[in-house]
């Protein structure tokens, strides 16, 4: 997909409570973003959070392509590589929960390859990340999935929510739509929740701190974005997000853990 500007906000109302959409990879600023997040200005960093949003579509080299594939798909080996994945990924037969945790290892291995565009060699990058997966599709006896996790950089919310101890400790950018429990000015509720678009498992969220004009900011927009934090475990086991920013915009430390 051609590169553009952004100039609105992804955002979601508030009574809707399942996001329903098709994502594909977008050029990033980087510029813009960081200088969004050093002003706090966050319409603006929620804005470029989701037109910055790495690839959630399967990886696929097509004929004269001109998006973010490009210049991994003049790679013949690329192009070998995405085409016995693709094959790989039709061959599994799955029930509908496997499916969609299937689309959520999918969906991480798709960011990876989108993240390798930045690398001097993004070729090699993406060939490197395809024969992981397509090994993982090939080992995949029965789409038994779930007993088969993996640790992603940035992995959808619902599947972190389906194995805590797999990224218990980790730092990750988790994908998601936010939701604040409790709206109420002057609260001091520092919980939410993160949710995809595909798993119905939710992901717990804690903040260090949640002051009123971020939790205004969250409550009325819902944004679906990466999210950067620190995933623990609960007492009961149950994983958690635990987040020091909002977008890229800190927030002041607690002692919440």
């Amino acid at each position: 997909m051609p590169a553009f500007r952004p100039t609105w906000i992804f955002t979601v109302p508030a009574k809707t409570r399942r996001l329903r959409w098709s994502a594909f990879g977008y050029a990033r600023s980087e510029d813009q973003r960081e200088m969004a997040m050093r002003s706090g200005n966050l319409v603006v960093a929620a804005a470029l959070a989701f037109f910055a949003m790495d690839a959630l579509a399967e990886f696929t080299c097509k004929a004269q392509q001109n998006g973010w594939t490009a210049p991994a798909c003049r790679s013949q080996e690329v192009r070998r590589l995405a085409d016995q994945v693709g094959a790989a990924s039709r061959s599994l037969r799955c029930e509908k929960q496997q499916l969609l945790e299937l689309k959520a290892i999918q969906n991480a291995w798709g960011r990876e390859q989108y993240a390798c565009r930045r690398n001097d060699d993004s070729a090699t990058c993406t060939q490197t990340s395809l024969r992981a997966e397509l090994r993982y599709l090939q080992e995949t006896r029965r789409c038994d999935v779930n007993a088969r996790a993996i640790k992603f950089a940035s992995p959808d919310a619902g599947y972190v929510a389906l194995h805590p101890n797999t990224y218990r400790d980790a730092q990750a950018s988790v994908m998601g739509q936010m939701s604040v429990d409790d709206c109420n000015p002057g609260s001091r509720s520092r919980a939410g929740s993160l949710r995809d678009s595909g798993l119905e498992h939710a992901l717990t969220v804690a903040f260090s701190s949640l002051p009123d004009e971020k939790r205004d900011f969250l409550c009325n927009k819902q944004p679906f974005s990466d999210w950067n934090g620190v995933i623990k475990l609960s007492e009961d086991g149950k994983p958690y997000l635990y987040l020091t920013n909002v977008l890229g915009v800190e927030l002041p430390r607690s002692d919440l853990q």
